[in-house]
């Protein structure tokens, strides 16, 4: 059984890579069914991986990443029907954000229990608070140089921003303080960071001054890429 998570993985990996092919190549609603499908993947290996857990302390972590993931999904299917309905696109934006933002509060509520029990608690909290504000005021000075312009989703975007760099910080001060022997930890580090890179990139389609970005197939299989990869490192998180 503990090698069904693994296997799972693998046949949400070819499904992401479908979904990649539909949204570059067609899109519409063919695409956000394809990406449903996928992002159902991603849950389906924190949920086997939970229903085998041994003990209260690991299924309660487990429902908690299964409820980021699902989050994930809801983010997923928003965020795509803002491309096959464009005249709604503040809604889903919006929607989609608030989904996300959602998702990554569960994952924390998932590893806060874990932390707890870490020697130098001050630096797994103080350290992401400091690198969330700082990341957040390299992104207002750069926007311009990038040629990005936020908008009226400037405020939500800077709040989004803040909590995924915590969420990375914080996966790495975990890591640290246990002297990087937990997965948990390592896994949720990596699929953290590719998490980042994954939203840094949609943040060039989505704010971009040049509107060809939006739909530039490099970029979005880029951008999907990285947050699958970094879905299914989180929900592994369970299987370890």
């Amino acid at each position: 059984m503990e090698y069904i998570p693994y296997i799972i993985t693998a046949l949400g990996a070819a499904a992401a890579v479908l979904f990649i092919i539909v949204r570059i190549k067609r899109g519409g609603v063919l695409g956000v069914i394809t990406k449903t499908l996928a992002s159902l993947f991603f849950i389906a290996v924190a949920v086997v991986a939970t229903l085998t857990a041994k003990d209260s302390g690991e299924a309660y972590f487990g429902a908690f990443i299964i409820f980021g993931l699902v989050f994930g999904l809801v983010g997923d299917i928003v965020l795509d029907l803002k491309i096959v309905y464009p005249a709604d696109n503040d809604a889903w934006t919006y929607t989609g954000m608030s989904s996300f933002a959602v998702g990554h509060v569960m994952y924390l509520l998932a590893f806060l229990p874990l932390a707890v029990k870490l020697p130098n608690l001050w630096m797994i909290f103080v350290f992401p608070v400091l690198a969330g504000l700082l990341f957040d005021g390299a992104a207002v000075l750069g926007a311009p140089k990038m040629g990005l312009d936020y908008g009226k989703f400037k405020i939500p975007s800077l709040i989004y921003a803040f909590e995924l760099t915590f969420l990375m910080s914080f996966a790495f001060a975990l890591s640290i303080a246990d002297n990087f022997v937990s997965k948990k930890f390592i896994l949720l580090f990596v699929g953290a960071l590719l998490f980042l890179i994954s939203d840094l990139i949609l943040s060039q389609q989505y704010f971009s001054k040049d509107a060809s970005k939006l739909k530039n197939p490099v970029l979005v299989a880029a951008n999907h890429v990285a947050y699958y990869a970094a879905q299914f490192l989180i929900a592994l998180t369970v299987a370890v």
